[in-house]
């Protein structure tokens, strides 16, 4: 059976709400950062930041050649000790803790939390990274927009519609599927393409039944956790949704741990899509 720690952890991120973020420019010196959240940390190094960050939550992914910094758990279990013996200046989270902003009251540094729940969260983080740090994340926001546009261009006005399913286990009657008040919505939307789902839930659990009463055009695999077998794993999707009298070559499968990750990677993200569907 496929682990699935990484998936419920990219969707645990990818649904937590900001409930705050302070505005105000950060304390001179701010330059030992802890981050919590792959979408987070891959901004932040893609910005430059990376010579600041002194500790990453434990699903995350140095960016640009630095090194692994310290592991500071994950956000819903963050070791507060090694958060505090690494002496921050100010610690970043994808939603608000309540332990985080506990600790970072205690040690007198400000707590900075962001969404990634809707597209447009995405770029308002690019926004306060840049206001506060200095940084230049403007030119992969226009690159991303760019990349999703292109694509809305390419579709025209077919409209095809889609299910994204994020997680299934093989032969499951049941899986994960994205629902269109997410990134993977808006995304879907902005390439001129519909994404089918219930309309209850961001990501809804759902049948097999469920997913062919919709009648999508395409459905589309999202597999970070198994690029390591690609082959296998692509025959056997495909022979299940053959199995239930769905074409075989409008099921398509994509791989890469960052699909889920609604940071920097992006439009890499909308080009695996657009690769499946256009």
């Amino acid at each position: 059976m496929r682990s699935v720690s990484f998936l419920r952890c990219a969707l645990a991120f990818a649904a937590i709400a900001s409930v705050g973020c302070a505005d105000r420019a950060p304390a001179a010196g701010d330059d030992r950062l802890v981050v919590f959240g792959p979408s987070l940390a891959q901004l932040m190094y893609h910005g430059g930041l990376g010579d600041r960050i002194v500790g990453l939550d434990r699903y995350s992914t140095p960016g640009g050649g630095f090194p692994r910094p310290a592991d500071v758990g994950g956000y819903l279990d963050p070791s507060l000790d090694v958060v505090a013996s690494l002496e921050p200046t100010s610690i970043h989270a994808v939603g608000y803790s309540r332990e985080l902003a506990s600790l970072a009251s205690s040690l007198g540094i400000p707590l900075y939390t962001y969404s990634f729940d809707r597209l447009e969260d995405v770029f308002a983080a690019m926004d306060s990274i840049d206001s506060r740090y200095g940084t230049d994340l403007s030119g992969l926001r226009e690159y991303t927009e760019t990349v999703l546009d292109s694509i809305g261009a390419l579709t025209g006005s077919d409209t095809p519609s889609l299910i994204l399913v994020v997680w299934h286990d093989p032969g499951s009657g049941s899986m994960t599927i994205a629902g269109g008040k997410t990134f993977l919505g808006d995304m879907a939307a902005r390439m001129g393409m519909e994404l089918l789902a219930p309309p209850a839930g961001t990501y809804p659990s759902v049948s097999v039944e469920g997913v062919l009463e919709l009648s999508p055009d395409h459905i589309v695999m999202f597999l970070p956790q198994s690029a390591g077998d690609s082959l296998r794993v692509t025959e056997e999707e495909t022979a299940f949704w053959e199995s239930f009298g769905y074409p075989r070559e409008r099921v398509h499968c994509a791989f890469g741990r960052d699909l889920l990750v609604p940071g920097a990677s992006i439009a890499s993200t909308a080009r695996r899509i657009a690769s499946c569907i256009l």
